[in-house]
């Protein structure tokens, strides 16, 4: 952590995390410096093997991470508040600002689906809004690779059709954009799964090939993944 100056804190996460506003030092460059109890490393991995593989303007941006006796510590670009947050103080939003942040997170998921990847949970409180109105992808816990050729098979296994899997693909996008329209129902937090995507959504286009071809289910650690290391 002797890269940065850790400042006010600015938000409580999930699982007793906390952001702080920071600095990086000799510069004007502002991060967020999250701070997590290292019981929660494998999320952490999670999260920040998606954010070191996956470039995107829609997608938050990665710096460093680093490990200290007792916590992790995440750097990332910081942005202005969270959407849900944001809704919740001035709902409805906008036809044109609904569109604007719908516009930015099809963009990250397109991103992280190039990459092989699959959020896995879609909700207003994982995506980052900056101070110029654009949304980020910001919370990658549920992230996987292959889940898109597992619901592939689950859902015609189930004779249920490619159809029915392309409209469960745009489910979660659509319960993100009527909550942040209306402000009524923000999606549930469990992730999607093979086995009731075709009724709570996929944030996958689950037409497209992942990329990996093996059809399963698998947590980013595997097939001999390369971890940015974090630094002491």
């Amino acid at each position: 952590m002797d890269d940065y100056h850790v400042d006010n804190e600015i938000a409580k996460g999930e699982a007793g995390s906390v952001v702080y506003r920071g600095r990086k030092k000799r510069s004007l460059e502002f991060v967020a410096v999250k701070s997590v109890d290292k019981g929660q490393v494998a999320k952490v991995q999670n999260e920040v093997f998606v954010m070191h593989q996956v470039r995107s303007p829609s997608v938050l941006a990665f710096h460093a991470w680093y490990e200290t006796r007792n916590h992790l510590w995440v750097i990332t670009e910081l942005c202005a508040g969270r959407l849900d947050a944001i809704v919740a103080a001035d709902a409805p939003l906008t036809p044109e600002a609904v569109q604007v942040f719908a516009s930015d997170i099809l963009t990250g998921l397109a991103a992280l689906h190039g990459a092989g990847l699959c959020l896995g949970s879609l909700r207003a409180r994982g995506v980052l809004v900056d101070e110029e109105g654009a949304a980020r992808l910001a919370s990658f816990t549920h992230a996987r690779r292959g889940l898109m050729q597992t619901l592939r098979s689950a859902v015609e296994a189930a004779s249920a059709g490619p159809s029915r899997l392309r409209r469960a693909a745009t489910a979660a996008l659509g319960e993100a954009i009527f909550y942040a329209a209306t402000q009524l129902d923000e999606p549930a937090a469990e992730p999607t799964t093979a086995a009731h995507a075709h009724s709570r959504g996929a944030d996958a286009d689950v037409d497209a090939d992942d990329g990996r071809g093996d059809g399963e289910t698998k947590d980013l650690d595997e097939d001999g993944a390369v971890w940015p290391s974090p630094s002491e």
